[in-house]
């Protein structure tokens, strides 16, 4: 059966402040015609598709009717939902039994009973044509539990020890099935594997504090044709396979990924159930463009940007030693009655002119809550040989307050 990977929609998200429903309506209109194109039979979403656990009205509508064109394409049999870090298990869940009268199948968090992951997908000859083991984000809740007095790196080996308990049982149940059937059988995930590349301000949040040096690819059963992972946005192949793949987020989700293209991922299997994959370039719908250099240079360039006549969001880098004050409202002028915008501007030759406001220029979006926190150390002149388990400490507050709020 022809499969379509994709992860990390994040349905809702803005970039900066700017809403971006219009492009997620385009995205998904896309989406359809690449499952009609590619005749896909298998719909893998490996997790993250809202940005937050309360997702806007306008999201909710975008994901629910996205499903329901998708299940009424004769070409696609299946759509296979995975909970990801930023959803919420139970919100995906909840409408889960109607859902699966139109052949979607969401597993928003780790099942019960383990066999309950794994599915059996039939064909369009009514026989099983795929075994996939749907494992979704695996939260505190579902793989450990906290001792207390135990040691940092006692509970990151809790952790990659209850990671690899929980793929090795479900890789045995599909085993079994797959092997009754003769057919592939495939994997999801939504985790931080070792060496995984991303960017600055894509949003990607560490999922377990200390362990993302420790999972590797031989969490995964060579028995496993193929593994669908999200959580990182940048596609990528794990460890150098070619069958456990990130497919990165369709979309752009900060301006570091601007020139990078995006892409989904097509598998087929052949005959010894080996994956063949392809990458299908996802067409950019709203452009994310970086500029760079002095005022002469900035404004050149946003002249050749605007005989282009496209929409375009800005970020734009100020970079003299002359010192500018009126910058914005310079540049704000220039761009008026065009479609670009200035997302972000950074006035790297005041930051460094007034090095003892640098705080006051940096504003809360250009940080990240790692940055706020060794900001505050800095400032009660923490000693520095204390600021490696203050750090990892406080990384796992923060981790138990996005995963145990719901």
């Amino acid at each position: 059966m022809r499969i379509l990977h994709t992860s990390d929609w994040h349905l809702g998200r803005s970039l900066l402040g700017k809403r971006r429903s219009a492009e997620f309506s385009q995205l998904l209109n896309w989406m359809l015609q690449c499952i009609e194109q590619q005749q896909i039979e298998v719909l893998i979403i490996a997790g993250d598709i809202f940005d937050t656990t309360t997702p806007s009205v306008t999201a909710q509508d975008q994901y629910y009717n996205f499903l329901a064109a998708a299940a009424a394409k004769s070409c696609c049999r299946h759509i296979v939902v995975i909970g990801g870090n930023h959803d919420s298990a139970s919100f995906l869940n909840a409408p889960g039994a109607i859902l699966k009268n139109l052949n979607v199948h969401v597993v928003g968090q780790a099942c019960e009973n383990i066999r309950d992951e794994v599915l059996l997908l039939d064909n369009h000859q009514g026989e099983v044509g795929l075994v996939l083991a749907a494992v979704p984000f695996l939260s505190d809740r579902d793989i450990r539990r906290y001792e207390s007095l135990a040691s940092l790196s006692d509970k990151d080996q809790q952790v990659v020890a209850a990671y690899h308990q929980h793929y090795e049982e479900v890789a045995r149940h599909a085993k079994k099935l797959a092997d009754k059937h003769q057919v592939p059988m495939v994997a999801t995930g939504h985790l931080f594997m070792t060496g995984g590349l991303t960017s600055e301000g894509d949003g990607v949040r560490d999922l377990y504090v200390g362990t993302l040096g420790q999972l590797k690819s031989d969490l995964f059963s060579p028995d496993f044709n193929y593994v669908a992972l999200g959580h990182i946005h940048q596609p990528q192949k794990v460890g150098g396979l070619n069958h456990i793949r990130y497919s990165g987020s369709p979309l752009p989700m900060c301006f570091d990924e601007c020139e990078r293209s995006k892409q989904v991922l097509v598998v087929d299997f052949n005959q010894e159930h080996q994956a063949e994959v392809t990458a299908v370039e996802v067409p950019t719908f709203q452009r994310l463009h970086r500029i760079r250099g002095d005022l002469k240079s900035l404004q050149s360039a946003i002249e050749e940007l605007k005989r282009q006549n496209e929409s375009i969001w800005l970020e734009v880098s100020y970079q003299s030693d002359e010192l500018q004050s009126n910058l914005r409202a310079v540049l704000t002028e220039q761009i008026k009655d065009s479609q670009i915008e200035i997302l972000k501007l950074n006035n790297q030759q005041r930051q460094a002119v007034h090095l003892q406001a640098t705080d006051t220029l940096e504003s809360l979006e250009e940080l990240s809550v790692d940055d706020v926190f060794k900001r505050l150390l800095d400032r009660q002149n923490i000693p520095d040989n204390q600021r490696p388990e203050l750090l990892m400490t406080y990384q796992e507050t923060l981790h138990r307050l996005h995963h145990d709020q719901e």
